[in-house]
């Protein structure tokens, strides 16, 4: 009996330093200022002038996600910067490891960029914290792609009236992105007009 209580009690000061530490390391990191910190009114803000927008939702640890960024959304940036497209690319960092830098380098390209407040300091925390600020900022629309284990980057595509027009299917906004945005057929795209 005296063995199980010891396990219990060193299983509980596990988890309370655990619990403590973690708090710790939130408090260290760099908390951006509002100028990088988006809400549900900035994004309104933001989506409702153009005809279609991509919102790209990411972390710092995926390294598939900063090669999309870099690689294919600056591509995709420089499309809508040299045709003069009405649609806009948001990025939108959902991590504990905020670096403005690389929210300032994105802005740079013409990309909106800001970071997801209280985000906490795991993959499965940043992912969840996706799908409440997702939930947050477009109660009416149910994606079903978005489960425990979606991936990251995570992108919707959103018309200004805050229609989310990929509720199925993730991969449509990567199809969206090279036929709509760099000009390059991909075959049957559905995306229903939300206008």
């Amino acid at each position: 009996m005296m063995h199980y209580i010891h396990q219990l009690l060193t299983a509980t000061v596990i988890c309370v330093l655990s619990l403590s530490m973690s708090s710790c390391s939130f408090l260290q990191a760099q908390i951006p200022d509002n100028k990088y910190t988006i809400t549900s009114e900035k994004l309104d803000a933001i989506i409702s002038n153009n005809d279609t927008n991509v919102i790209v939702l990411y972390a710092t640890w995926c390294d598939g996600a900063k090669e999309t960024i870099d690689q294919f959304y600056k591509e995709a940036q420089d499309s809508i910067n040299n045709k003069k497209l009405h649609k806009k690319i948001v990025l939108l960092l959902a991590d504990d490891k905020v670096d403005t830098a690389v929210l300032e380098r994105h802005r740079s390209w013409g990309m909106e960029s800001y970071y997801i407040p209280s985000s906490g300091t795991s993959a499965i925390e940043h992912r969840s914290s996706i799908k409440q600020f997702i939930n947050q900022c477009f109660p009416k629309n149910k994606i079903e792609w978005l489960g425990m284990g979606f991936k990251v980057p995570a992108e919707i595509i959103v018309a200004p009236n805050k229609v989310i027009l990929n509720k199925k299917d993730d991969m449509q906004a990567t199809r969206f992105v090279i036929e709509r945005i760099l000009g390059f057929p991909v075959g049957k795209i559905e995306v229903v007009n939300a206008k």
